[in-house]
């Protein structure tokens, strides 16, 4: 986790200074983009689920 936290304030910091001039979405994107990768895997999981539960033989 120090890792991480690191990374995060990395970019911060870059962005902060000017020296990166991606958009706040990206330099966030350590935070967020794992979740929402979780969240369509689970989700994806769940609906195939429901699928093969419910396929009529």
């Amino acid at each position: 986790m120090k890792l991480f936290g690191f990374l995060i304030g990395l970019l911060i910091g870059l962005k902060l200074a000017g020296i990166i001039s991606w958009s706040w979405w990206w330099v966030f994107a350590p935070i967020w983009l794992p979740i929402v990768i979780e969240v369509l895997y689970v989700g994806g999981c769940r609906v195939l689920e429901w699928l093969l539960d419910n396929a009529k033989y």
